[in-house]
């Protein structure tokens, strides 16, 4: 995903193993992911974005095909406040991650600040 690889780059060193454990419980929820299921079984708590935030368009963010794309489901990591958002494509059985980083508080919020 474009930005995803950036963001794993500009992750503070005491948050890499924690984030390294939930997309391991994410690609496992994926695998094990059944065809006629509407989501995975979570291993991991996951959530959906606040309504408010994805009016403001802080969850949007490019998918493959260049288009912007609402990727609400989260999980959260510590420390401060840390959020790995994806979306779920149900027809090929996959979860695709579009942010992993601190949580966005505005859509102006620079990369390097979250």
């Amino acid at each position: 995903m474009p930005g995803v690889e950036q963001n794993l780059l500009e992750l503070p060193g005491v948050a890499v193993a924690n984030v390294r454990a939930e997309l391991v419980r994410l690609n496992t929820a994926a695998e094990n992911w059944k065809p006629g299921e509407s989501e995975p079984s979570w291993a991991v708590k996951v959530v959906p974005e606040s309504d408010t935030r994805i009016h403001m368009g802080l969850v949007d963010f490019t998918d493959l095909d260049g288009v912007k794309r609402t990727f609400s489901p989260h999980v959260r990591y510590q420390p401060h406040q840390g959020r790995i958002h994806f979306r779920l494509i149900a027809e090929e059985g996959r979860i695709r991650v579009g942010y992993v980083g601190r949580k966005r508080l505005t859509a102006g919020v620079p990369r390097n600040a979250r």
